[in-house]
């Protein structure tokens, strides 16, 4: 069947699977399964509303609205609820339960949420069990990370994002596993001493080198299997490698410039697999390893029965995700539909930030609960909750079928929360990097926008242009002013321990803020999307989501391992 989208007017399909996927879904409440409709959004349009309940990156100094003191929030001090500090919300000094409150029958359900939300006090960031890691979020068992999102047992991560296992890391991006020593490292697991890598695994002391596997001392190549001492693709000696690598001066920032341009354009040109699927079986999309029967799943690993997910990952043993749908942003969970950030989740739908929870609707940064619905901020193993009040068992089960008897005659059953009640402006949310839109844009699609500028410290600015332009003319002087960004003119710091590691690595100080730095970045990851393509070589029809003007030299997997080997 077919539906049309009710936000961006498209058509999509609803397949035969996806029926079968919503009746597995769908919760049962006692005796009564609540089925689950056909959605009203298309695919993107749903995930573009789940992004804007997402904040990872914007980090606002600001009070703790429980002790006064000074904090690093996700939310500006605008914001109309209450934020605590960490201690403070885990504490036992406030109870979620005393803003309960009897659902009412004449109104919209997100309407008493979006209340209900404005008064219950929120964590001020996602971060846990760490040292030393104050502007870290979604992020814990980490010690010495800074500016960092999704780093998990880490050391010394500063401006990362989804890095796991790793130390000494800067700047990088989906380090699946055990990296060392980085810079400006794209995609990648088991990595050692590389600097400017897309898609590198299992390989050491690379530079510039576009999806090369279990290699080592290699400089500005593509599609390497098991090889060493290869400059610009071509085989050397060691003794020639070496040599030519001695000549270039990356702690030089015309050097690394020059050569930061001649990568991209190899990434551009060289040899493209279609889609990044490893170790995969029945799966579509793209950036996926170890999953098994995915449809349109995106950045995904050891996963398996999975629709629509983007951004998720199960861990050794037992640990998975599986059986889930439209769902962004979770790890080690199943019969997830319609969720933003969630790990350890089982059996959970409609939910936003919620983490070890199950058998649970509607709920909203709440952790470690059961059975509870349209919740906010509940953290203390409650169980049988509505709208964060009490109740039996009995009451619950008897209850609840009741709302949702309700919410769809009110045509709510089956949405996620609207983006109108979002606690971000849709510039402060992950949405913006997937769909970016203006100010104007997002307001006349049904987003809010936030006009908050963070209060800058009076310190001395100078500009990018007036940085040394060798690492080895800098000196400590550097950490006292703030440089104004090349590209966005905001202006950003140096830390020591980034300093350390430019001068022992010889690398050129950034012009550019740490935010434009990641957004390059992950310039390398494609969108969510998939095209029509065609093999360049056996001209086979094929799906990718490389966009139709970046499809030159693309491959279908049997032709492109033709090429490497």
């Amino acid at each position: 069947m077919e539906k049309t989208c009710i936000k961006c007017k498209q058509i999509f399909p609803i397949s035969e699977a996806d029926l079968a996927m919503y009746a597995k879904l769908s919760p049962q409440v006692g005796s009564k399964v609540l089925a689950i409709p056909t959605p009203t959004l298309c695919r993107l349009c749903r995930l573009q509303r789940r992004l804007a309940y997402r904040n990872e990156r914007n980090f606002y100094p600001r009070k703790c609205s429980a002790t006064g003191e000074d904090i690093i929030a996700i939310y500006n001090e605008t914001a109309k609820f209450p934020v605590y500090n960490q201690k403070t919300w885990w504490g036992d000094s406030w109870d979620p339960k005393a803003f309960g409150r009897d659902f009412d029958f004449s109104r919209p359900l997100f309407d008493q949420l979006a209340e209900q939300r404005d008064q219950v006090p929120r964590l001020a960031l996602l971060s846990y069990t760490s040292e030393n890691s104050t502007y870290t979020n979604h992020s814990g068992d980490n010690k010495n990370c800074y500016l960092s999102t999704i780093v998990w047992e880490c050391e010394d991560v500063y401006f990362g994002r989804k890095v796991f296992n790793s130390r000494l890391v800067f700047d990088s991006t989906f380090i699946i596993h055990n990296g060392q020593i980085l810079y400006q490292c794209c995609w990648g697991e088991n990595l050692y001493n590389c600097q400017f890598t897309n898609f590198c695994n299992n390989s050491s002391n690379l530079k510039f080198c576009h999806n090369c596997k279990s290699s080592k001392d290699c400089f500005m190549s593509s599609n390497l299997r098991n090889k060493q001492y290869v400059f610009v693709n071509e085989q050397l000696s060691k003794e020639a490698y070496e040599t030519k690598l001695a000549t270039i001066d990356l702690g030089s920032r015309k050097v690394l410039d020059k050569y930061q341009a001649e990568f991209t354009k190899l990434c551009e040109t060289t040899i493209k697999q279609a889609q990044h699927i490893d170790k995969c079986e029945n799966a579509t999309g793209d950036y996926l390893l170890e999953c098994k029967d995915m449809h349109m799943c995106f950045c995904g690993y050891r996963a398996e029965s999975c629709r629509y997910c983007i951004e998720y990952d199960g861990a050794g043993g037992m640990k998975m995700v599986r059986d889930c749908m439209d769902a962004y942003g979770f790890g080690e969970s199943e019969l997830l539909y319609e969720v933003q950030g969630q790990s350890n989740g089982y059996n959970n739908k409609f939910c936003s930030l919620s983490f070890n929870v199950a058998d649970s609707l509607y709920l909203d940064m709440c952790f470690g609960v059961k059975n509870c619905f349209g919740c906010v901020g509940l953290h203390n193993k409650e169980q049988y909750c509505i709208l964060n009040k009490q109740y039996s068992k009995e009451e619950y089960e008897q209850l609840v079928p009741k709302i949702v008897d309700q919410l769809i005659a009110n045509g709510e059953w089956g949405e996620f929360f609207p983006a109108r009640i979002s606690p971000f402006g849709y510039n402060e949310s992950d949405a913006k990097n997937f769909f970016p839109l203006t100010k104007e844009k997002a307001r006349e699609q049904g987003f809010h926008w936030s006009d908050y500028v963070t209060p800058t410290p009076s310190i001395k600015t100078i500009s990018a242009s007036e940085l040394p332009d060798n690492i080895k003319d800098t000196d400590t002087s550097i950490l006292n002013v703030a440089i104004e960004c090349s590209v966005s003119k905001k202006p950003f710091r140096i830390l020591k321990q980034e300093l350390d590691f430019y001068q022992q690595n010889n690398i050129a100080l950034p012009q550019k803020h740490p935010e434009v730095r990641y957004t390059e970045r992950i310039a390398a990851i494609n969108l969510p999307y998939l095209y029509d393509g065609q093999c360049s070589s056996c001209q086979k029809a094929l799906a990718t989501s490389y966009s139709p003007e970046k499809q030159n030299n693309l491959y279908c997997q049997v032709c492109y391992e033709k090429m490497l080997y």
